[in-house]
Order: C-alpha cells, then sequence, then structure tokens
C-alpha cells in the first residue's frame, strides 16, 4: 500500500458519517472505460464524487484538470466532484476548479474539519500507514 491508499482510508473515516459512502469504486463509461473514484456519497439530492491527493507539494492544475475530465468521461456534473488534499492547491488549479465548480479541500479545511493541527493529521495518516502495511 501506498501513502496515497492511506490518505484515502483517512478521509473514508472523517467522511463515514455520510450516507452510502464507497471507497475505491470503479465505473465503466459507455465505452468499458475504466475510471476509479477514491470516493462516493449521496447527500439528500446528490451523489458526491471525491478525489483524494496526498500530495508534498501544492496540487497543479494538470490533476484538476484530470479529475474533471474522468467526471465528464462518466457524464457527471463537475459541480458533483471534490478533490481533498494534506497540501494546498496551486492559483491556477484553484481557478480552473472554479470555473469547473469543483469543491476544493485543502490542509487547512482538514485541520478545522478535524480540530487537528497539520502536523498530527500528518502523523495519524503515517500512522495509518504504517499499519496497513504490517496487515
Amino acid at each position: 500500500m501506498d501513502i496515497g491508499i492511506a490518505f484515502e482510508y483517512y478521509i473514508k473515516e472523517l467522511y463515514k458519517t455520510k450516507k452510502y459512502l464507497t471507497h475505491n469504486t470503479t465505473f465503466r463509461t459507455e465505452d468499458n472505460i475504466r475510471i476509479q473514484i477514491d470516493l462516493t456519497y449521496k447527500t439528500l439530492f446528490t451523489t458526491r464524487f471525491v478525489e483524494c491527493k496526498y500530495k508534498t507539494k501544492k496540487i497543479p492544475l494538470e490533476d484538476i484538470a484530470k479529475f474533471s475530465a474522468q467526471l465528464d468521461l462518466l457524464d457527471i456534473k463537475t459541480k458533483y466532484g471534490e478533490v481533498i488534499t494534506n497540501s494546498y492547491y496551486t492559483r491556477r488549479a484553484i481557478i480552473y476548479a472554479e470555473k469547473k465548480q469543483i469543491r476544493l479541500y485543502d490542509m487547512s479545511d482538514l485541520e478545522r474539519l478535524t480540530n487537528k493541527t497539520k502536523n498530527t493529521i500528518n502523523q495519524e495518516i503515517l500512522t495509518l500507514y504504517n499499519s496497513k502495511l504490517q496487515m
């Protein structure tokens, strides 16, 4: 398991109160192209699609554009997409996400959501990663 998968599990635990939460779901387009979405969950009226990004640098435009393209291939409106990271986003990524109506959550959002510091969050992710390695 890599640290990115451990981050997905960490986010899954944060989202566990969401109804119908699924992890690592593979969808197929009409052309039988496989697309993996990290997390999905249902709200009262919609299904949300979440991409988790564990990075040591800022998330670039290309990562957001790729997620947007995946949603487009699945005929999912990008306004139902979310990207969550342990890092932050480049200015270009933020502008692109705003135009596509993709919600972005960064480390500051994680700190508010968990009421924990960046160091504590990263330590918990590493602990989860190490525990999964031993399985």
